[in-house]
């Protein structure tokens, strides 16, 4: 039975990834600390009195020492955050499994035989792109704050502020964001790559939102709010969002239908109509045996963003298509599902009720 809150079913996963983040940006932290306060290789300082004319004390000279900070945060940055460059990779390898594990879940069948190392590699080489990069905006920042540090005469205690500032702000949120979107898009690289290995054919589309379980319970409390004179501004907000992307679900259902209707007529003006129809009559019989199309299934709960409902919405997708498409932002808990799963039937009756 899927989670109505993480379709992914991931949170195990996330929160490994987050440990092991954490763990990284507290070492981090610790190194940078020890560099630029007990060893100070920023100077910051008193260094004393001024030397005598004519004589330059390079280790006192801003270029030295900013040359120093410089070549000290980029070993340490660099020696903590990207060694060994695809340390992601055990988490994303678990993900693309997991994704895998649920569609052996979904279908009840064996897919013990699947080779996944193509996918594996590739998500894993693309957490480590996320990750150097993130190492380099780590290292511009704190260089950043070193430079402001030597300009305005800061002590090494206020540098080492702003430096947790940036570690907290940057670092660790960043890499958060990182851990939380591989692992969602790794389960789905692994559950679109089950699916089509086993050739799934006429899935569906599934354009609600399952509702949250205490969706009831939050209603009764809103009444009882507008009984109280508290009002019920959340939920007619709720009410309107539903109006709105039932609206949406019929424009795109129209949308398509327009188009495949004008891609017949234009087949059906060739010189020979006969062979024109034939022909279309073969591509619908392909694309019934060969297309895969896939549907996305959001959280239930009210944390839901509008483009991931509309993205729901406008399925099914096709495997090539559904490549990518999410997580559709930072956070999203979307998963793939196939058409026609009976969890959904309750949906579908309720669409029926409101057309």
């Amino acid at each position: 039975m899927s989670d109505r809150r993480d379709p992914t079913r991931s949170a195990g996963l996330r929160k490994r990834g987050r440990a092991l983040v954490n763990r990284r940006v507290h070492s981090l932290q610790q190194r940078l600390r020890q560099a630029l306060k007990e060893h100070d290789v920023a100077g910051l300082r008193d260094v004393g009195p001024a030397p005598p004319i004519g004589f330059v004390n390079w280790a006192a000279a801003v270029s030295y020492r900013l040359a120093r900070s410089e070549g000290a945060i980029a070993q340490i940055v660099e020696q903590t955050l990207t060694t060994p460059p695809d340390w992601p990779r055990e988490l994303i390898e678990r993900s693309i499994a997991h994704g895998v594990a649920l569609v052996e879940q979904e279908l009840r069948i064996s897919l013990e035989h699947l080779d996944t190392s193509e996918i594996d590699d590739l998500h894993a080489r693309a957490a480590s792109v996320e990750v150097r990069g993130i190492a380099g905006e780590t290292e511009r920042r704190v260089l950043r704050n070193v430079v402001r540090a030597i300009e305005t005469k800061m002590t090494p205690d206020e540098l080492i502020r702003e430096v947790r500032s940036v570690l907290e702000k940057i670092t660790r949120l960043r890499l958060f964001l990182m851990v939380n979107t591989g692992v969602v898009r790794a389960v789905n690289a692994g559950k679109l790559f089950a699916y089509e290995s086993e050739g799934i054919r006429q899935v569906g589309v599934e354009p609600e939102w399952l509702p949250d379980r205490h969706t009831h319970q939050r209603d009764h409390m809103a009444s009882d709010h507008h009984h109280r004179g508290a009002g019920s501004t959340w939920l007619v907000d709720a009410r309107s969002r539903k109006a709105k992307r039932r609206k949406r679900v019929k424009a795109n259902k129209a949308k398509r239908k327009r188009s495949i209707e004008e891609e017949i007529l234009l087949a059906a003006l060739t010189p020979s109509q006969g062979a024109a129809f034939l022909a279309i009559e073969g591509v619908l019989e392909e694309v019934e045996e060969r297309v895969s199309l896939v549907n996305v299934l959001t959280a239930g709960d009210d944390k839901v963003c509008e483009d991931c409902e509309d993205i729901a919405a406008e399925g099914p997708y096709d495997i090539d298509t559904a490549r990518g498409l999410i997580p559709a932002h930072p956070n999203c808990r979307c998963a793939f599902i196939p058409f026609g799963d009976k969890r959904f039937a309750p949906i579908e009756e309720q669409l029926e009720e409101f057309e």
